[in-house]
């Protein structure tokens, strides 16, 4: 992850929102970051904040340029901008962003939507945005011939990299297939007593799945250390791994978010069996699980159904959550 330097003098507003991507970023969860992100671009679009704020911005996305997910809201935002851009200062600094975006993962789908955008700005009357536009063209024109005499191996590159990531998303389904497997399999005291252990599992399939993702980046970056343009070639199929990872992951989570629900009820229900005089202390309930009463109502109510606790204590219980309402009200 790129170490993003905050400046003194930005404006409050992109220092907040760079240092909560820089903490998502930390994470690697791209979804959350990309939200601030936009962020920070809305103020490179907006005509009417100062141009020294919407400067920084270009130096941000410099900065950022290497990381996938933000290639594309980055290239928009920056087209956007230098459509009817007025203010010389930003419009040089774009077309030099822009540039820096488009040399950092070239690829023909990115040169090609870019191309008329340096094209044009070889004629414009700032000196320097002229000089950026024509020494970003050169490169891609270079680009563009060397690109015919590498075809053949970029396909190759791409063949290898799709073929491992295949194998490690059908690795991590299985995996998350056995693991929701186990754990959905088991009863309120399993879940209770196996809580620890199947967490460790839910950190184990995690680790799995980040150390993937560094093998496959390790691959791009190789080939990419070899073809430069690689690393934008690759950009759908690194896309395709990572969305097959957040979805076996939010799987996962809610696996997880099961099994916290399970233990939580066996605490009910080791309280329960533990009361010999067959009164549910609510209030005890409520301190072990974090629930609401209303909350708790209802697991008994699943409980009964399930016939493992008599009905005469939910009974008992309503009547004395009622009483304690009524007694409430009346005090008003």
């Amino acid at each position: 992850m790129p170490n993003i330097k905050i400046e003194r003098f930005w404006p409050d507003d992109i220092k907040k929102n760079v240092k909560e991507l820089i903490k998502y970023l930390e994470q690697k969860d791209f979804n959350t970051a990309k939200d601030f992100l936009s962020n920070i671009l809305s103020v490179l679009k907006d005509k009417k904040r100062d141009g020294k704020s919407r400067v920084s911005v270009c130096f941000i996305i410099d900065q950022l340029k290497g990381i996938d997910p933000f290639i594309d809201p980055m290239v928009d935002a920056l087209i956007e901008t230098l459509k009817d851009e007025q203010d010389a200062h930003v419009r040089e600094f774009s077309v030099w962003a822009l540039g820096q975006i488009v040399q950092e993962n070239l690829n023909l789908e990115l040169v090609k939507q870019t191309m008329p955008i340096f094209i044009g700005f070889c004629n414009d009357f700032s000196i320097h945005v002229k000089k950026f536009a024509e020494d970003i063209k050169e490169r891609l024109d270079a680009y563009l011939e060397e690109k015919k005499n590498l075809d053949q191996k970029i396909q190759s590159m791409l063949s290898n990299l799709s073929k491992l990531i295949q194998e490690r998303i059908n690795e991590m389904k299985e995996r998350a297939k056995e693991l929701s497997k186990e754990a959905l399999a088991l009863d309120y005291r399993s879940a209770y007593e196996r809580r620890t252990e199947i967490e460790e599992k839910i950190k184990k399939f995690k680790e799995l799945n980040a150390e993937a993702e560094d093998e496959i980046l390790a691959l791009r970056d190789k080939y990419a250390n070899e073809i430069p343009s690689i690393r934008g070639e690759s950009k759908d199929l690194i896309q395709h791994w990572r969305d097959a990872r957040g979805e076996k992951e939010v799987l996962i989570r809610r696996v997880h978010c099961i099994l916290r629900i399970q233990g939580k009820i066996y605490k009910i229900i080791l309280h329960i069996q533990n009361k010999e005089d067959g009164k549910i202390d609510i209030n005890k309930l409520k301190e072990e699980t974090e629930y609401s009463d209303q909350e708790i109502i209802e697991i008994l109510k699943k409980l009964v159904n399930e016939e493992i606790i008599p009905n005469f204590m939910l009974e008992t219980l309503e009547k004395e959550l009622q009483m304690k309402l009524e007694s409430k009200n009346n005090q008003k």
